[in-house]
């Protein structure tokens, strides 16, 4: 089975809803299945992502698994955290109080970029890759990012800078496919190697000249393989 942009696919709707978060935040949720399957497939997205990444993965892995996307607190159709404090961070220190003393001066700024020239500087600068990225796959996220509460954004990313998941990673004894561009710059490949050489069934997949939005440049080769490892070592191990 493969992943192909010519293949149709075929209408299945959509359930949307909301959830209640511990913290009493509201919490968007979409869900899909296609048949009675028992496997199902989370997909969480990254920080000030609303589900961008998953256009074409929300398609090719619909006949295999049921799936459910939800959003972040304070991104997409999520409500803003109840309590701002408790997304905790320790760096950043300068930015984000500067911000907290001049919110609206801060927003305007953010607020007002032009789409077009961050896409622009993107492309330019090899964020991303200029010669398989579509244009109109990475505007929703420049888009979003826009929108999104710049001090929210702050807090989250020294947070995510400064946790670490290493001392788990030795306790998740299932299969686990870490997909890793080669060109990724937001998260280097030699993370990914070492995420991988840490998880007991750990499987690493190079996405070459990938960046951090592989799945949206590589489509096909990223779905193929995330298709095999869910034929191949997830229904196989259940």
């Amino acid at each position: 089975m493969s992943a192909s942009s010519e293949r149709p696919t075929p209408f299945v709707a959509t359930h949307e809803s909301f959830a209640i978060g511990a913290d009493g935040t509201r919490l968007y949720v979409r869900e899909r299945a296609e048949s009675d399957i028992g496997l199902t497939t989370v997909l969480c997205d990254g920080i000030c992502c609303d589900g961008y990444i998953w256009k074409y993965l929300w398609d090719d892995l619909a006949p295999l698994s049921r799936l459910c996307h939800w959003n972040y607190r304070g991104h997409g159709r999520s409500a803003p955290p109840r309590d701002p404090n408790r997304i905790v961070a320790r760096a950043l220190p300068g930015l984000i109080q500067f911000t907290e003393s001049h919110r609206g001066l801060m927003r305007g700024i953010w607020s007002r970029i032009p789409l077009e020239a961050a896409l622009k500087v993107a492309l330019s600068t090899g964020e991303v890759d200029k010669n398989r990225l579509r244009p109109e796959d990475f505007m929703p996220y420049l888009r979003h990012v826009s929108l999104m509460d710049l001090l929210l954004f702050l807090r989250m990313l020294r947070a995510a800078g400064e946790y670490t998941a290493e001392e788990f990673l030795s306790t998740i004894d299932v299969p686990t496919l870490v997909v890793a561009g080669k060109a990724d710059t937001f998260t280097p490949y030699s993370l990914a190697e070492k995420l991988c050489r840490a998880l007991p069934k750990g499987e690493l997949f190079t996405v070459p000249g990938g960046t951090h939005v592989a799945p949206l440049e590589q489509r096909e080769l990223v779905g193929r393989w995330l298709i095999r490892f869910l034929t191949e070592r997830i229904e196989a191990a259940s």
